[in-house]
């Protein structure tokens, strides 16, 4: 300490006031990393981001997950946000503001759902997000906005749902407007009824509409800004909302790109060669706000029947549970269902109105389906399809991709190895419930997950599970498992003798041919009589299965009984 006491006496007092400078910057440096939290990897972008030297423009489209779109929800409202020297300017619009003055056509299922409309105007700023994937969104979105404003040029697009506003809300206790308080219990019923309750046909009317969105978005801006200590609290909810795609973030600047995609909140939509893969996305067009009432159940089902092949059963079940008022009535949707590279649609049963689409994006095949239902109706998809001969057993990963919006959609997962093998389930994102040869995963899709699951060896001989004349000249037994095709065509391998049971008529039996069908061996056979009741012992010999395993004990011998 003498030391240190020394050594501070003989700096000037410029030298001091830069030392305490430095001390108060690495401070200030500490308090904000750890604010930042999760943040972190954007640390040394925070002045530039804030507008320091140049100012920055973004553009925050709010989605209204009620109404499903690809990427999150309808475009409710945008807002065009200018930092200045840490300094936000806010301003939020109506997403009808936006309007082409040329008619541009609509992706297909708005012409199908909604094109006799006498007000259809073809494809608006409003509806342009419709790729799942957001940044094949963002390119739509802003060339539609700068059809209006061809100057407009963005540092980074923010996509936000209402659920994170009202996270927000939640938070900071609600925001007072004009004498009339906003919760988060009560934020979508009130901006429901303030953007219906105008005269939709009324340019000057829809100029002003959603006046209210950009008093929340200021109001929530300066409530957050000067509430420090609930920071973390913004920091932490802002994080969960990102990981779960209620938040969707893009920029044209390669770096910050980068760090947006090394987080996974870029909003993409991948799919992996070799791997397992879903994404159900649902686009609500002309359907309200009754995303809000629809219940979503997805059963999703592979097994593997055969070495090299993969066989998948989807089932996916909407249920309208809402009733006929200002947000809900008649739901009307376009459902894609996004699957691997080169999947093979093999059949499908569905309640929809329109044949079945098969078309390739995102660098996957989709199922592309229109549905139309009223408060109280459901609705069925069902799709049997093989998966490209990349995806085995041996190592199978499942990546189940999220919508962005998307809130309580019910997912059941049941990976089925062939009998006799064991599963390791290893490596998930989810803890699997493992049953013998079958896994089973259930659970809202908050996130994106991965499933992974590990073909185990096969160690157990193979087990007769009942046998059956089919005919006078077939005998037919079944196994727990596919036999090895080599081992069975060996008539050498087979003898039957009359018991002798019913008469004593012996009857002189000859094995002409066997072979397999499915997990069936079925014996060709010569000489038998006709005798209700008469048994015959079948002795089975070297039979193995797929793995080598030969049945125990062998010779075995089993009893026929004529039916």
């Amino acid at each position: 300490m003498k030391f240190l006491r020394r050594h501070l006496r003989k700096l000037t007092l410029k030298q001091k006031a830069i030392g305490i400078a430095a001390g108060v910057f690495l401070i200030m440096m500490f308090l904000t990393a750890v604010v930042l939290g999760p943040f972190r990897l954007f640390f040394w972008s925070i002045p530039s981001l804030a507008g320091f030297p140049i100012p920055k423009t973004y553009l925050v489209l709010l989605q209204n997950n009620n109404e499903l779109r690809p990427s999150g929800g309808f475009l409710s409202g945008y807002g065009i946000v200018r930092m200045i020297w840490g300094f936000p300017g806010v301003d939020f619009k109506d997403s009808y503001t936006i309007s082409t003055n040329d008619y541009v056509n609509h992706p297909y299922p708005f012409e199908k759902l909604i094109g006799d409309d006498p007000f259809y105007t073809g494809w608006q700023f409003r509806d342009a997000n419709f790729s799942p994937d957001f940044e094949t969104s963002v390119k739509q979105v802003v060339a539609f906005y700068t059809m209006q404003n061809p100057k407009a040029n963005f540092h980074t697009v923010i996509a936000m749902d209402f659920e994170v506003v009202e996270d927000l809300l939640r938070i900071i206790g609600g925001i007072e407007i004009e004498g009339e308080l906003f919760t988060a219990d009560n934020f979508f019923i009130k901006v429901q009824r303030s953007s219906k309750d105008i005269d939709l046909h009324n340019e000057e009317a829809l100029e002003n509409r959603k006046g209210i969105l950009s008093q929340i978005a200021q109001g929530l801006v300066k409530k957050m800004m000067f509430s420090p200590h609930r920071y973390s609290s913004f920091v932490q909810v802002i994080k969960r909302n990102l990981d779960e795609k209620h938040v969707l973030l893009y920029s044209p600047k390669k770096k910050l790109q980068n760090k947006f995609v090394t987080r996974e909140w870029n909003g993409k939509v991948k799919a992996k060669p070799g791997e397992d893969f879903l994404h159900i996305n649902v686009a609500n067009i002309g359907g309200r706000k009754a995303d809000r009432y629809v219940q979503k159940r997805y059963e999703y089902t592979i097994s593997f029947p055969d070495e090299g092949s993969a066989r998948v059963r989807l089932i996916e079940t909407f249920t309208h549970q809402g009733d006929y008022n200002l947000q809900s009535d008649r739901y009307q949707a376009y459902v894609r269902t996004y699957v691997p590279l080169g999947s093979k649609l093999t059949r499908s049963d569905v309640e929809a109105i329109d044949q079945v689409q098969v078309e390739e994006d995102l660098g996957a095949t989709y199922f592309g389906n229109t549905l139309k239902m009223m408060p109280g109706e459901r609705r069925t998809f069902i799709y049997e399809y093989d998966l490209p001969a990349s995806i085995v057993s041996e190592d199978y990963v499942l990546n189940l991709s999220k919508q962005a919006g998307v809130i309580g959609d019910d997912y059941y997962v049941t990976v089925r190895m062939p009998n006799d093998y064991e599963i390791v389930g290893e490596g998930s994102d989810e803890p699997l419930l493992i049953r013998e040869n079958i896994a089973t995963w259930r659970g809202d899709l908050s996130k994106d997950i991965t499933l992974r699951v590990q073909k185990g060896e096969d160690v157990s001989p193979p087990l007769v599970q009942w046998q059956q004349f089919r005919n006078l000249r077939t005998i037919e037994i079944r196994f727990n498992e596919t036999l090895d095709p080599e081992s069975v065509v060996d008539i050498s391998n087979y003898k039957i003798v009359d018991k002798n049971y019913a008469d004593q008529m012996q009857d002189n039996i000859r094995v002409t041919q066997a072979w397999l069908d499915g997990r069936d061996l079925l014996l060709g056979i010569t000489g038998i009589n006709y005798v209700e009741g008469e048994r015959y012992a079948v002795t089975l010999k070297n039979i193995r299965d797929l793995s080598g395993n030969t049945i125990e004990p062998s010779p075995r011998e089993i009893t026929v009984v004529q039916r």
